[in-house]
């Protein structure tokens, strides 16, 4: 029976138990990093610091150098669900089960702001290109608009059915995507009004846009990522390959590829121009709920509930 959201994301973190750090050069896991689960990592700009979302309601920084958590941020009162870092990596936020979104200073550790509005989970949170916006989709249906310096809610935007799972911003910050209940929305950041209801036929759990903007791809429960013209709203084509539900997408840097993840423990390689299926990354042993490609593009790092991080080389595929 397929997991509804709200569970299948609580399945996940769970039982994330342990985050495996790996020397690119080797490919070798050189440093093995247990926080009970692991709801959420993200990697600050510069690359020296790794967020991790950890047990039960707290937020290791790692310092990338050394491998040892140097700062622990406490405050939320449930588990993290998301983290992100804000664009010049001084900040970080984070989305928790205690329905509030919380902005910190990564460098002192301290708390900046409480945002509260939601009455449900917060899923998701992602920072504006420029740092000043804040947005999270939670559990109650609605993606949250917030002021990321005076801690003002700027707008709640609603339409969605079910939880929203993910949110994402455009490269140049005009407008947002979220994916939930069975669709993928394109909103206008300075009104919120809908701009796309881009439709699945299971609920969407991973949107992404590409590096020039131009395209939003969507990955559901479907089995299905599809790619969309955000101007037109036209569904440019459907990628078909992986036989159970899609957890998550990303564009490679420069946007000629796309990396999918899935309850069939499987990663693939997309071709974004032609949809044609470049590679099958084969290895874990449960679902894939996250991919993240290297700055470069080189290398993709993938999450999944088999307790393991895997970096790949993408030219290779293995």
């Amino acid at each position: 029976m397929r997991r509804q959201p709200h569970l299948a994301v609580a399945l996940v973190l769970v039982v994330s138990c342990v985050s495996v750090v790996a020397d690119v050069r080797s490919l070798q896991p050189v440093r093995t990093l247990g926080f009970g689960y692991v709801g959420s990592v993200a990697f600050s700009p510069d690359g020296r610091y790794l967020a991790v979302a950890g047990t039960p309601s707290v937020v290791h920084l790692v310092e990338t150098e050394g491998w040892t958590i140097v700062r622990t941020l406490e405050g939320h009162s449930a588990h993290v669900y998301s983290v992100a870092f804000s664009p010049d990596g001084k900040r970080l936020v984070s989305g928790a089960g205690d329905s509030t979104v919380k902005l910190w200073d990564a460098a002192a550790a301290t708390l900046l702001h409480t945002f509260r509005g939601h009455t449900g989970e917060v899923w998701s949170v992602a920072f504006s290109p420029d740092g000043k916006t804040l947005a999270s989709g939670a559990g109650d249906s609605t993606v949250r608009l917030w002021d990321a310096s005076t801690e003002a809610e700027l707008r709640a935007i609603t339409g969605h059915s079910g939880p929203v799972l993910d949110v994402a911003f455009t490269p140049d910050g005009r407008l947002l995507a979220s994916g939930g209940d069975r669709t993928a929305r394109v909103w206008t950041v300075a009104t919120g009004a809908e701009v796309r209801n881009l439709e699945h036929t299971r609920p969407v759990r991973s949107v992404a846009f590409s590096p020039d903007g131009r395209l939003l791809a969507s990955a559901g429960w479907d089995n299905r990522v599809k790619l969309w013209e955000v101007a037109t709203g036209a569904e440019l084509r459907t990628l078909k390959g992986q036989v159970d539900g899609i957890n998550c997408v990303a564009f490679s840097p420069d946007g000629k590829t796309i990396a999918s993840g899935a309850d069939d423990a499987r990663v693939c390689l997309w071709d974004v121009t032609t949809g044609a299926l470049l590679r099958i990354l084969t290895g874990h042993t449960k679902w894939v709920t996250s991919v993240a490609f290297s700055p470069d593009g080189r290398l993709l790092a993938s999450g999944s509930g088999d307790h393991t991080v895997r970096l790949w080389d993408v030219e290779e595929a293995k």
